[in-house]
């Protein structure tokens, strides 16, 4: 089992995570052995608003703002941090209409608009 705090990104310098390997099966030590040789998993985003929750998303609030809590999100940072890895993009796309979250919101704020 692995517990601990990945650290806040922006917030913290540094997580810290710890290991409990009981039983210390060998499955679980060879694996142990990789991830620290080899380092973790990449992580994944699994922010996917659903139509129910960018509603309530923008409920209080402007475009604008949901704008800015979804950039601000961890699949946001994933989005382009990939792009640099890859010479392009930058976390100004995820604002250009590139996320079904974005798209949405536009939609839903045109209809409050009417």
């Amino acid at each position: 089992q692995m517990a601990g705090s990945a650290g806040r990104r922006g917030l913290d310098p540094v997580g810290r995570v710890v290991l409990a390997l009981e039983p210390a099966t060998k499955e679980a030590v060879v694996w142990s052995v990789q991830t620290l040789r080899d380092g973790p998993e990449p992580l994944r985003s699994s922010f996917a608003p659903s139509y129910d929750r960018i509603c309530s998303m923008l409920a209080g609030r402007s475009l604008a703002e949901v704008e800015a809590l979804v950039q601000r999100s961890f699949g946001a940072f994933l989005f382009a941090r990939q792009g640099q890895d890859e010479g392009c993009g930058s976390a100004s796309a995820v604002d250009k209409g590139g996320g079904k979250a974005h798209r949405a919101a536009s939609r839903l704020a045109a209809k409050a608009k009417k």
